[in-house]
């Protein structure tokens, strides 16, 4: 069975590692592609679409686009995670060769 593989990232730009201090929140953003957050070291609540969980290093959420959505820093520690945005997929091609 081949692997289905799926690339993921920012258009024009590759996978963003964000270091985020304390203290520091994120509100109401909205975009126009899926975005998938791991969170690689510290603790964060996320709201997606108006349901909020507690994420910790390891965790991964996926928002889909289109989806408001907010990220806040909980604790003392930095808060390190990797965001990538999945390109838009490019309609197949109906034509047939002549």
């Amino acid at each position: 069975m081949p692997l289905d593989v799926t690339r993921w990232d920012k258009p024009n730009e590759h996978p963003n590692k964000v270091f985020i201090e304390p203290g520091t929140h994120y509100k109401d953003f909205i975009h126009d592609v899926d975005e998938i957050v791991w969170i690689l070291r510290g603790d964060a609540r996320v709201d997606v679409g108006g349901e909020s969980v507690a994420l910790s290093g390891g965790d991964r959420v996926l928002v889909p686009r289109n989806t408001r959505h907010s990220l806040e820093v909980l604790g003392r520690q930095t808060l390190y995670w990797l965001a990538a945005f999945k390109k838009p997929e490019k309609p197949s091609s109906s034509r047939k060769p002549a």
